[in-house]
């Protein structure tokens, strides 16, 4: 979580991360923050580093608390405040205890997401397997939530706009467009996922075969997935398969079981249905792709306005126009004939260009003196 905070830090052993992870909890409860601590796998042997998420009831009481609780964990670990103790990254507070063992403090704004934060932080790499298999269905599970996420959407293009194809186009869609949250309860997650509960309750530990085990029995559990990762050559998968031998001899398991049912039962569209079924978000997915629809048939139109009118247009048809006022001229001049963009574009499509350049120049005396 922290990284590599400070040089040669020492591995625990599990009775030092038990001890520390006592004493640092007891710290942050007595600063008045609300404490989560992600289970590790049950069967882990030492600890690089131990971590913790912290919350209260507003973001503003969680930036108050801030001084108490460093204060209150650097007493608690021994730390020395005055040689580099505490190091802060981002959310992420770290901090090197006497033993030279690292503590990670990560600060959770939303006090809504604390359970799913611990949830998707527990037990190992159990909801990066999760996250791996899922997304062969399209489906992104974080700390953030669990999204339905869509890379395309179909648009019909109406009216004149269908002067560049059939009608329909596929439009590409940002990470931040093509992300739908479904949910952010865990014990929602979990059962649309197929997991017992204690799976990502964010407080059980698992061993690895529980957790290989449980992975290999979710609802949505697809080996292609993990396949397809294992064939990269990123950072990522080299980091993993040196680290985790146990996580290489999986993946080569469950490969062999990649073109076998029952893993190929459920197709993308389907799945989609189903989540969108589980969570209850049927209307709220249909308002969220008319929004996407509606700014991609903004951004088609402003591309067909542009021939018709555009900035050095306007400053070839209004001598000493520029800067700021290309720009609301043009902006005024879209409101009176629009104000939408395609209402717009059926406007210019309509006009002579000597119209276009009448009506602009008038609206701009009226707007530059403005």
């Amino acid at each position: 979580m922290g990284g590599n905070a400070f040089p040669e830090t020492s591995r625990l052993t599990r009775a030092e991360f038990l001890r520390v992870s006592s004493a640092v909890r007891a710290a942050l409860e007595n600063a008045g923050l609300v404490v989560r601590q992600p289970p590790e796998v049950s069967d882990k042997a030492d600890f690089g580093d131990v971590d913790f998420y912290v919350s209260a009831d507003s973001a503003e009481v969680l930036r108050n608390l801030l001084p108490a609780m460093k204060s209150a964990v650097v007493e608690a670990v021994g730390g020395d405040v005055q040689h580099a103790g505490i190091v802060r990254c981002g959310r992420t507070v770290s901090f090197l205890t006497k033993e030279r063992y690292q503590v990670d403090v990560a600060l959770i704004h939303d006090p809504d997401l604390l359970p799913l934060v611990t949830s998707v932080k527990s037990n190992g790499d159990f909801v990066w397997l999760l996250q791996k298999s899922l997304s062969v269905y399209n489906l992104l599970l974080s700390d953030k939530g669990l999204f339905l996420v869509d890379s395309t959407v179909a648009v019909r293009l109406s009216g004149e706009m269908n002067e560049l194809d059939d009608g329909v186009s596929n439009i590409q869609l940002s990470k931040k467009d093509g992300s739908f949250l479904l949910s952010i309860d865990p014990v929602m997650i979990a059962e649309f996922v197929g997991l017992p509960p204690r799976a990502f309750d964010g407080c059980t530990p698992l061993s690895s075969i529980e957790m290989f085990d449980i992975v290999h029995r979710a609802r949505y559990f697809h080996p292609k997935a993990l396949q397809s990762w294992s064939e990269q050559k990123s950072s990522d998968m080299r980091r993993r398969m040196r680290r985790r031998p146990l996580i290489v001899q999986y993946i080569q398991y469950v490969s062999q079981e990649a073109t076998h049912p029952p893993y190929d039962a459920y197709g993308i569209e389907q799945v989609k249905q189903m989540a969108l079924n589980h969570f209850d978000k049927q209307d709220s997915y249909a308002r969220h792709l008319s929004l996407i629809r509606q700014r991609a048939m903004d951004d088609r139109a402003r591309q067909l306005c542009k021939p018709y009118i555009n900035g050095p247009l306007l400053q070839q048809w209004i001598p000493g126009l520029k800067g700021a006022d290309v720009g609301r001229v043009l902006q005024a001049t879209r409101e009176a004939h629009g104000p939408d963009w395609p209402r717009f574009h059926a406007w210019l499509r309509a006009q002579t260009a000597d119209a276009i350049r009448q009506a602009a120049v008038e609206i701009a005396y009226k707007t530059v003196d403005q």
